[in-house]
């Protein structure tokens, strides 16, 4: 038995524990601090770095010691340090060595460990050799923060060491990470978004009359149907595949059921008018009850829906609609108060319907977080608040898009669609031009190719770094500019893809070997001479030699080098999900940057002065060529200001201070309108500038998710005679899929395009399974709901990018869509300008016309192509009747097929490519030029690096570029293209055939999985 006093003691010694653990993680911190002073007069820039190695800890611990006569106190302090022999992101295992010092009663006490752990189990087991009892024991090491960032300070763990052997003696005690200043401070310290609180409770309104309750039931009913309508619920499971597809089956049927009675714009009409005549039973007045209803739907929309539906895809602390309708409540009181003339006993009616709406709305939301079973996937209809009539039209999509979303549009930017090859050469004629500082934020910069020799493509975009810093150092002593360099770059790729070995040249070119890992005596050569080029520019500038002999030689490092951050590290610090911490949870280590961006120069003061390239490509040769279908989009204007508002907030959520940032990516002063106005006048090719964007920026892991927000409000809005096509490389996501049902059932066409398994970039099994459960469900729907849709003037179309290897380059895809084009009727119906180019097309297909297929050089690779694009369309019935109308298009396919086989390999002639692609933006302005005007005509192009996947939705950084106008249709022609070679799947067998079944046992895991695929 342990004494009170032992007890006492034991106590006192934790407390001192945890003080000593807060001043040594305090110590490491304040170490960490980098002078914010302009690296021209001295200053250093700060950068994440790249990850350590080997992490050191120290701690302190008291216990008992129960295999003596006596139970002895224990007091120890250890220091060890701890390195992962596989990537440290799976957290599958660290090897440590550690020694110990300390009493064990009144004696001295010390020994020396070796200790394997899994930190994904927060365990550990080793031996531990005591020196005074000259014995080796086995010991078992359990660890957790607590709470997320750290049990006392950022970093710090609670340490159980129990040793069963020795009669389960045991130490608890605080450990601290040593020279590791961003240990607990790279992830947000809530793993949740706070939903508003009702800090009061008012009393309830009441109603008497029989006929406003009747009314309420019927609006009760509605919006219940509004919500399984808008957002179809398609996951339903069971204990097997077949339990599982009944139940999707029975859910289907119903909403075929219920829209044999009332089809969802009827819905949504009856939903109002019974709002409407709630109220106007309360008011006892036609004309006070309209606009009752018209003002409560403006106040739902801004107070309860929008705030609500913004948190799309974030954990909820406080889910429920009471905070924010009690500010409606209180708006609408105060409105009514106000500006109507009602009695007591009429403002009691009409404020009680407002209060059983707003308890209605929560109704509907918890029934929708318990159908889906996660509250991260609720969709509150935005057709509550809002008749047909009120989102038809280009701007007030726009506006309710920027309302939920909170992002604005802005005008004046010129927006250039860019194949896949182009994106290797527009990043090194980025590096090359740029004056004041660059950005590359990517997540895959791999020294490996597949034959584990080094990728020559990420070993190109080495040596133009190292050449433009050549090529400014030369000239600096006449400039006096020297440009700054930054890579983000997420370290899960980084360790996977060996990026050290590059990184580490980039951090330190003036000391780095050119004999690189992995790089061959070639390799080595061409280094030597880049970084020798460099090295003799720095020592003949007589100006940086000056400053450097005053500022020191970790100035000039500091100075002539890429600023490289390596994000999201792994952190043992970070958990949710579980009991207590990291007990049965999961790290905030599986989520990622998934972010791919490339943009310089651009500031407050000059929107004009930069350019971006948004891409969902890595750098590496992988990327390059027909093997990887994937597009970018380069971007110059001010929509420019919203990426490098990202790139400051990706820093300081990293753990870099705000006044630490570098100088070159601090905010500063806008200009204003005159002097924007001048300078996009000065620009030599202003005219271009007339794109109309806004930057979408999802943070990583549990920060917000506008990008979210932006596809749910379009794809729930996009009125009846939408035409809706959506590619992607990981379509599984039953969300998505539910909204673009519900696009269907209001009258939209929708196109949804997925990669067969042999097309697939990835092809992991639960990957696959999820991909061919949803698809499966859409068959469901499209044969359950054909009638229903095709009511509405709706469409459901599922293809699969089944593409075989391109036998003859370019001209292989040309003779699949020109034959595929012409035996199709669906595809005629929907593109009825496609007839008239299928002999155009065809000649490409037979290498007649040489224009368009000279430069199509033979496949690069033997393997089928890989759909990587994330591109999306989105067009109402009027834009797209005008557009498909239109006589250009001959010449605007002709040029589109020009361009495709001028970047289609990397044997190909791309030279002309910009060329090319300047002559497709000045076809989709002719082509659009005739729309302009039309009544509700309105287009949305979408493209960046999320996947449609649980995945892009609740873990990774992605950005995605949301764009309207001329701009909108050179993606649109790339998707008339795909569409045309894509195989559309209508019945189970075509579809088992291209993704094929693969059993329970693999089902449930990626059921289980579906979060993190």
């Amino acid at each position: 038995m342990v004494s009170a006093r032992a007890a006492r003691r034991l106590c006192e010694l934790l407390a001192l524990t945890s003080a000593t653990a807060g001043f040594l993680s305090g110590s490491a911190r304040d170490a960490s601090a980098q002078s914010p002073t302009d690296p021209s007069v001295g200053g250093r820039t700060a950068s994440l770095g790249q990850p350590i190695r080997w992490h050191w800890q120290l701690g302190i611990g008291t216990g008992l010691y129960l295999a003596g006569p006596s139970n002895n106190l224990m007091v120890r302090a250890a220091g060890g340090t701890y390195y992962a022999p596989l990537n440290p992101i799976t957290k599958l295992a660290e090897i440590g060595v550690e020694t110990y010092v300390g009493a064990r009663g009144s004696k001295v006490d010390g020994g020396v460990r070796g200790v394997f752990q899994v930190p994904y189990l927060s365990a550990g087991l080793g031996g531990d050799y005591n020196l005074r009892d000259g014995r080796l024991d086995m010991l078992v090491t359990m660890h957790t923060p607590v709470r997320r960032g750290g049990l006392l300070t950022r970093g710090t763990m609670l340490r159980l060491d129990w040793y069963p052997l020795r009669n389960h003696t045991f130490t608890l005690g605080v450990s601290v990470p040593l020279g590791d200043p961003l240990a607990g401070r790279n992830r947000p310290l809530q793993d949740y978004v706070d939903v508003p609180r009702a800090l009061y409770a008012p009393p309830s309104h009441h109603g008497s009359a029989p006929e406003l309750r009747a009314a309420i039931d019927s609006l009760r009913v509605s919006a219940e149907w509004m919500r399984r309508l808008v957002a179809p619920f398609l996951d339903q499971d069971g204990r097997n595949e077949g339990i599982a597809l009944a139940r999707t089956t029975k859910y289907v049927t119903d909403l075929r059921d219920h829209l044999a009675t009332r089809s969802l714009e009827s819905e949504v009409r009856f939903f109002h008018a019974q709002l409407e005549r709630a109220f106007t039973i309360a008011a006892e007045s036609d004309s006070v009850g309209r606009e009752l209803a018209r003002q409560s739907r403006k106040i739902l929309l801004d107070e309860v829906l929008l705030p609500y539906d913004g948190l799309l895809g974030r954990k909820k602390h406080n889910d429920s609609l009471r905070g924010l309708s009690l500010a409606a409540r209180g708006r609408f009181g105060r409105w009514v108060t106000q500006s109507t003339s009602l009695s007591p006993i009429q403002t009691e009616e009409v404020l009680f319907v407002f209060e059983t709406v707003t308890e209605m709305l929560d109704g509907v939301r918890q029934k929708a977080a318990k159908e889906w079973d996660d509250p991260r996937l609720v969709w509150l209809p935005l057709q509550y608040a809002l008749l047909p009539e009120q989102y038809d039209e280009q701007d007030e999509l726009d506006s309710l898009v920027e309302r939920a979303t909170h992002v604005s549009f802005t005008d004046h930017n010129r927006l250039t669609y860019v194949a896949n090859l182009q994106f290797l050469s527009e990043l090194l004629q980025m590096i090359r031009e740029t004056r004041d500082y660059h950005v590359l934020w990517i997540h895959d910069f791999p020294a490996l190719d597949t034959a584990q020799s080094i990728d020559w493509a990420s070993f190109t975009v080495l040596n133009g770094y190292l050449s433009a810093l050549a090529a400014r150092v030369e000239v600096y002593d006449s400039t006096g500019t020297l440009p700054s360099y930054f890579i983000f770059l997420d370290q899960h790729y980084y360790e996977q893809r060996k990026s050290r070995v590059l990184m580490t040249v980039l951090e330190d070119p003036l000391r780095a070997s050119p004999r690189i890992q992995y790089g061959s005596a070639q390799d080595a050569a061409q280094l030597a001479g880049t970084l020798a080029r460099l090295r003799a520019a720095v020592q003949h500038s007589r100006v940086l030699q000056a400053e450097a002999h005053e500022y020191g030689d970790a100035w000039l490092r500091n100075r002539i080098k890429v600023h490289v951050n390596i994000t999201n590290r792994v952190d043992a610090s970070f958990w949710s999900g579980g009991v207590i911490s990291s007990v049965f949870g999961y790290p905030d280590d599986v989520m990622r940057d998934h972010r791919k961006i490339s943009f310089r120069d651009v500031s407050e003061s000059n929107p004009f002065d930069g350019v971006a390239i948004l891409t969902g490509m890595g750098v590496g040769r992988q990327y390059l060529g027909p093997g990887w279908d994937d597009r970018s989009l380069k971007l110059a204007g001010p929509a420019l200001l919203q990426i490098r508002q990202a790139a400051r907030e990706l820093l300081i959520t990293q753990g870099i201070p705000e006044s630490d940032l570098p100088m070159p990516l601090r905010r500063g002063p806008p200009a204003d309108g005159a002097l924007l106005q001048a300078q996009r006048a000065a620009l030599p090719d202003a005219v271009r500038y007339d794109g109309r964007a806004a930057v979408l920026v999802n943070g990583t892991g549990y920060l917000p998710k506008p990008l979210n927000v932006a596809k749910a409000v379009l794809y729930s809005l996009m009125p009846a005679g939408s035409v809706i096509k959506v590619p992607d490389s990981l379509w599984n996501s039953e969300f998505y899929g539910g909204l673009l049902v519900g696009a269907c059932i209001r009258g939209a066409t929708v196109l949804i395009i997925a990669p067969a398994q042999g097309n697939a970039p990835s092809s992991g099994f639960p990957q696959m399974v999820r991909a061919r459960e949803l698809m499966t469900r859409l068959l469901i729907v499209r044969h359950e709901l054909s009638a229903a849709i095709a009511a509405a003037g709706g469409d459901l179309r599922t293809g699969l990018y089944a593409l075989p290897v391109d036998q003859h380059g370019f001209a292989s895809r040309a003779e699949r869509w020109a034959r595929q084009v012409d035996t199709t009727p669906m595809l005629r119906r929907l593109l009825p300008f496609a007839q008239a180019l299928v002999p155009m097309v065809a000649d490409v297909g037979r290498g007649s016309d040489n224009s368009a297929s000279s430069s199509a050089a033979p496949a690069a690779t033997a393997e089928p192509p890989k759909l990587h694009q994330k591109v999306q369309f989105l067009a109402t019935g009027p834009f797209w009747r005008a557009i498909t109308a239109s006589p250009e298009w001959p010449e605007f396919m002709a040029a589109y097929l020009r361009y495709r086989a001028a970047t289609y390999s990397p044997q190909g002639a791309d030279r002309g490519a910009q060329g090319l692609a300047d002559s497709l933006e000045e076809m989709a302005g002719r082509l659009l030029a005739p729309v302009r005007g039309t009544p509700r005509a309105a287009s949305f192009a979408i493209l960046g690096s999320q996947n449609q996947d649980p995945r892009g939705m609740f873990m990774d950084g992605e950005v995605g570029v949301l764009f309207t106008g001329s701009q909108s249709l050179v993606p649109l022609v790339d998707l008339v293209f795909m569409v045309g070679t894509v195989t559309w799947v209508n019945d189970q067998a075509t579809l088992d055939r291209m993704l094929p079944p693969m059993g329970e046992l693999r089902r449930r895991i990626a059921r289980n999985t579906k979060d993190g695929v």
